[in-house]
């Protein structure tokens, strides 16, 4: 389906197999790994050996959080560093707020996490407050709760006697003055979450309070899932282990990531598809091959904004595909393409879609940017290609229980 190649015939080394396609229904990267690391433990369930299985992503994070589950499963994993969960910017981020949900006096962390959770604060007043914290010799909850008491919402039940120099009192004034309503409504969101009694609940309103006030930094389709699915797969985590245990098996995943610990034995591989050039596995699974990734809707559409020419936008679209080839190509005898509600084009383009179209379906996918409609305009073809019970592709969860 490229625009330029050479003409060749392609054709499978080894016959028969099977090709599974598993659509999720959400797009997050917790659902997708649930649906990954179910799918592994059916193979080994079934006999397959460790080092039998592999896991392909377009990037090193999306198998992140898929890396952790297995852990927890006990089933070990080689994969490169930044496929380590604890690795990650938005791991940090997570653990700080864990961290700020328990009494904490450290000025740094106040001001690193405040401005992340209330839209529109910005650093540098955060810092003011921190600064506030450290001079009062306050706890991040009393700080955040005398400046609801006085600047905020006075009804806030808050009576702890603590005496502010008068002239800090009227800085602390001038810049509560400057908030938006949107900063100091998300301030009390904070304080209720902090003394609501209840740990869990706590730690989850901090958490999806930071998705709402730090959405300017995950715009991309790609970065939003990442975090979304962060967030829940520590509320899964909480939930099934409760927050004590959630901590302890934390700590293990960083003393274990951090090279503290040595696992010995058979393990399987995550990787990239660049990486895995050249290897081969009897078993793997595409990993989030959708329009996130598998190419980038968003990546091209910037390519687009930036005057990027349709030459170039269409080079890079042909290396895409020779990617998806190579990694579909890496399993000798079972397959799992593992995507969304709305397919890659690519997906779609392998089971012939445009099978009649001459010159490339690079053009098409240029319109499909703009209209983001793939799941809409090919619902008939996904529904018999893929989601039909007679379909050689449909995958039956019920066939794969473990």
């Amino acid at each position: 389906c490229n625009n330029s190649r050479y003409n060749k015939g392609m054709s499978a080394f080894n016959q028969g197999g099977s090709v599974k396609i598993l659509p999720s229904e959400k797009e997050d990267l917790c659902s997708l790994s649930i649906l990954a690391m179910n799918h592994i433990k059916w193979w080994l369930k079934q006999g397959h050996s460790l080092s039998d299985i592999a896991v392909l992503s377009r990037n090193n994070f999306h198998l992140a959080l898929l890396s952790n589950m297995l852990l927890r499963e006990g089933i070990y994993c080689n994969m490169t560093e930044d496929m380590k969960l604890t690795k990650s910017y938005m791991y940090q981020d997570v653990k700080d707020i864990i961290s700020i949900s328990e009494p904490t006096w450290k000025k740094e962390l106040t001001a690193k996490v405040l401005w992340r959770l209330c839209r529109y604060m910005g650093a540098a007043n955060a810092r003011v407050i921190a600064d506030f914290q450290d001079n009062s010799g306050l706890s991040f909850e009393d700080a955040i709760g005398w400046l609801i008491k006085h600047f905020v919402d006075n009804t806030v039940e808050f009576n702890k006697p603590i005496n502010i120099a008068l002239q800090a009192e009227e800085k602390l004034r001038y810049y509560m003055l400057k908030l938006s309503n949107e900063t100091k409504s998300d301030m009390l969101t904070i304080y209720k979450a902090l003394t609501c009694g209840d740990r869990d609940e706590t730690v989850r309103t901090l958490l999806f309070q930071y998705l709402s006030a730090s959405s300017f930094m995950y715009k991309s389709k790609d970065k939003n899932r990442s975090i979304v699915g962060l967030v829940q797969y520590i509320i899964n985590l909480m939930k099934k282990d409760g927050f004590d245990k959630m901590m302890d098996f934390l700590r293990v995943t960083e003393q274990l990531e951090g090279g503290k610990m040595v696992i010995p034995g058979e393990k399987m591989t995550l990787t990239t598809i660049h990486s895995a050039k050249g290897r081969e596995w009897k078993d793997v699974i595409m990993f989030a091959c959708d329009n996130v990734s598998q190419p980038s809707f968003d990546g091209i559409h910037n390519m687009i904004e930036d005057g990027i020419s349709v030459h170039d936008i269409f080079e890079n679209l042909d290396e895409e595909r020779r990617l998806f080839y190579v990694g579909n190509t890496r399993a000798k005898e079972n397959l799992l393409v593992l995507t969304y509600g709305a397919p890659s084009i690519f997906i779609l383009e392998a089971l012939g879609l445009f099978k009649d179209k001459k010159g490339g379906n690079n053009d098409t996918i240029l319109e499909l940017v703009d209209s983001q409609d793939v799941a809409t305009r090919y619902r008939d073809f996904i529904q018999s290609n893929i989601l039909d019970i007679n379909s050689k592709y449909y995958y039956n969860s019920k066939d794969y229980t473990v």
